[in-house]
């Protein structure tokens, strides 16, 4: 899963992912994740190994609820990469 806020992004992301033949691995969204009904990405809540984040802490100002969505989403055993 990848969910991206700026649309340019998300489109050359989507389709990078086309031409890398990766689509059926990748599902793209787009949008602001602390909006994103967390059931409805992949296989929902505690279902991530991992979730990384580029560059997109600093941008947002609630980093209490952004953390709170990502380790929902994370299995017990998962690990949060941010840069």
């Amino acid at each position: 899963v990848a969910i991206e806020l700026q649309e340019d992004v998300h489109k050359k992301a989507a389709e990078l992912t086309e031409r890398c033949k990766l689509e059926q691995l990748v599902s793209h969204y787009h949008g602001n994740f602390l909006d994103y009904n967390l059931e409805e990405l992949g296989n929902g809540p505690v279902s991530f190994d991992a979730v990384t984040s580029w560059l997109v802490f600093l941008h947002i100002p609630d980093k209490a609820a952004l953390l709170k969505n990502c380790f929902k989403m994370l299995k017990n055993d998962g690990i949060l990469y941010t840069e």
